[in-house]
Order: C-alpha cells, then structure tokens, then sequence
C-alpha cells in the first residue's frame, strides 16, 4: 500500500511525513510513504 503526503516542503509537511513514517513503522506495516511537494502530481 501507499501513504501518499502532500505538501509544499516547509518544515510543518517535512515533519508530518516523519510522524506519518513513525505511525506506519508503528503499526507494523510496510506501507511506502512518499512525499509529494509537486503541485502538479498532486492526484
């Protein structure tokens, strides 16, 4: 599965992409995170 964040890369979205990795590692899930700051790939 995917776990996709969206954002413009300031510190608030680099920091939820580090809590949203922390969470999935939590649950015991592979899930690939990926940080988008593209404003355009944002579908």
């Amino acid at each position: 599965m995917q776990t996709k964040v969206l954002g413009s890369g300031c510190a608030i979205c680099k920091k939820l992409r580090k809590l949203v990795e922390d969470a999935v590692k939590e649950l015991g899930r592979d899930d690939e995170v990926i940080y988008v700051t593209d404003m355009m790939c944002f579908n």
